[in-house]
């Protein structure tokens, strides 16, 4: 009975022992595991910064705009304004239809046919008030006079409302020239989001919305945009 309980002991300290060892064992395989995922697992994102005033005028992106808007869009409005200016002599529903069909970007067949015929009916009125002009009072009638009267309302008219026609038109110019430079924003914004995600930046700001930051990127755009350019 001694030996027995003597061995059952033994066998009982060896069964916790090796029990132990194994459970240290796993203890450390579990903490190797987790030190692999920790460096398995992304850096946090970090934040960075761009100057977009600084690269939208050295980029060329003020010039593209500068010049659409000179080249483009100015051009198109001074050429519709001539359009109005050179049929001085409308109705007033004649000249506010030719207004809108001015200000129609592209113009249809059918729209054009329609301008060329409000300017023949201009272009026919002057000469009718010229020939009225050039006759003798004495000869003129009562219905030469009232005509005479009637077409030189309508030149007034042209002359009353071409200060809006004008201010309209810059109010036109300017929200094209938005436009453009709204699309100049948009590519370089593409530019810095391609960027960012390569750099593994959670953020960018714009220079005029953060302090500081250690990550600047404006040059890194701007050499981009150079070979986008260049392509």
């Amino acid at each position: 009975m001694i030996r027995l309980r003597t061995l059952t002991g033994s066998v009982l300290a060896v069964l916790v022992l090796f029990g132990t060892a194994g459970a240290l064992a796993g203890r450390h395989h579990h903490q190797a595991e987790q030190t692999k995922s920790a460096e398995r697992a992304p850096a946090p994102a970090t934040n960075a910064v761009v100057d977009i005033e600084a690269v939208y005028n050295r980029s060329g992106a003020r010039d593209i705009v500068e010049q659409r808007g000179m080249t483009e869009v100015r051009a198109s409005a001074n050429q519709r304004l001539k359009m109005i200016e050179g049929a001085p002599l409308l109705t007033p529903q004649e000249r506010m239809e030719l207004v809108d069909l001015a200000g129609v970007a592209q113009p249809n067949d059918a729209q054009q046919a329609r301008i060329k015929a409000l300017q023949a009916l201009s272009d026919g009125r002057s000469g009718e008030l010229q020939q009225l002009q050039v006759k003798k009072d004495a000869d003129l009638s009562a219905a030469d006079k009232a005509r005479m009267r009637e077409l030189l309302d309508e030149q007034t008219a042209l002359e009353q409302i071409m200060p809006g026609v004008e201010l309209a038109a810059q109010n036109e110019i300017q929200r094209r020239l938005d436009d453009l430079r709204h699309e100049q924003v948009v590519r370089i914004r593409g530019v810095v989001a391609q960027i960012a995600k390569e750099k593994g930046y959670g953020s960018v700001y714009d220079a005029s919305a953060l302090v500081y930051s250690a990550n600047d990127i404006t040059s890194q755009v701007l050499q981009r945009m150079a070979k986008q350019k260049a392509r």
